[in-house]
């Protein structure tokens, strides 16, 4: 099991890096992004089987670390 700081890690230096590679050869549509998002929280909160919910929102987990967030990149932005 990785830990929280480490899912977050996973997803920003391997899922990401990924998606941005490919959205750097064509522009994503926005549903596009939705979907990503889903699969970023799935991941992180335990997947979508998981009884556990979301224990942040979002706009918290986007948050760069030093205003108190995780630090995930928004695939929106």
């Amino acid at each position: 099991m990785l830990s929280l700081a480490g899912k977050v890690l996973v997803v920003n230096q391997v899922l990401l890096a990924s998606i941005w590679y490919l959205a750097a050869c064509w522009n994503p549509n926005p549903r596009m992004c939705c979907q990503v998002r889903g699969v970023i929280r799935n991941f992180i909160w335990g997947g979508k089987d998981a009884p556990e919910r979301a224990k942040v929102k979002w706009d918290t987990l986007a948050l760069p670390t030093a205003q108190g967030g995780l630090g995930v990149t928004d695939p929106k932005s």
